[in-house]
């Protein structure tokens, strides 16, 4: 499997590779442990991802909560 770098690629990956809903309480925690710095689950996502995967996550998260509102 690759790491998405795209949004869209993101969601298919979540929702179809991983057959993960991605609903809204879903995200929530995702953004709330990922914005943790002191997470461990985080850290360990840095080491392996990096910072800049990191911040796309934060980013993909935050748009899809924003679609929740459209």
């Amino acid at each position: 499997m690759m790491i998405p770098n795209d949004y869209i690629s993101w969601k298919h990956c979540i929702n179809v590779d991983c057959g993960i809903e991605l609903s809204k309480d879903f995200l929530q925690n995702r953004l709330l442990v990922l914005t943790d710095p002191n997470s461990a689950e985080t850290k360990k996502m840095i080491l392996l991802y990096g910072q800049m995967h990191i911040q796309n996550l934060i980013k993909w998260i935050q748009q899809a909560l924003y679609e929740f509102k459209q």
